[in-house]
C-alpha cells in the first residue's frame, strides 16, 4: 500500500500533462439575480483536484472535483457576466479555459 502511494506521488511531481475541458458551460437554471451553471467532468492522467470559476475576470470560486456545477448569486439586471472556467490536477497544471455568457434582462 505504501509503496503504491509513493509512486503516486512520484508520478504527480513529474506530470506535466494539463487536463482537458471540452464543451461549453450551460446555464441551467436563471432568475432574477442568479444562475446556475455546469459543465462536462475534464479529463487528466492522474485526476482533477478543483475546478476554478472566474467572472469577468475576477476569480470567485475553487470548487471540489466532484462537483461540475455552481451557482452565481448577486446579479445585477441589465449586466452582462463572461464566465470562464479551468481544471486543475493534482500536480497544478491547468486546463484549457472553457466560456459562456449570462445575459441578465433588464427588467
Amino acid at each position: 500500500m505504501m509503496e503504491r502511494w509513493h509512486n503516486t506521488i512520484l508520478q504527480n511531481l513529474h506530470d506535466v500533462e494539463p487536463p482537458s475541458l471540452k464543451g461549453k458551460p450551460v446555464i441551467v437554471h436563471k432568475t432574477g439575480n442568479s444562475a446556475t451553471l455546469s459543465w462536462s467532468a475534464a479529463n487528466d492522467n492522474y485526476g482533477i483536484k478543483s475546478y476554478i470559476i472566474w467572472v469577468n475576470g475576477k476569480l470567485v470560486a475553487t470548487i471540489n472535483q466532484n462537483n461540475m456545477a455552481y451557482r452565481l448569486k448577486d446579479l445585477k439586471k441589465g449586466l452582462n457576466y463572461n464566465i470562464t472556467i479551468r481544471a486543475k490536477d493534482w500536480s497544478g497544471n491547468m486546463s484549457n479555459e472553457i466560456a459562456t455568457t449570462i445575459k441578465m434582462k433588464k427588467q
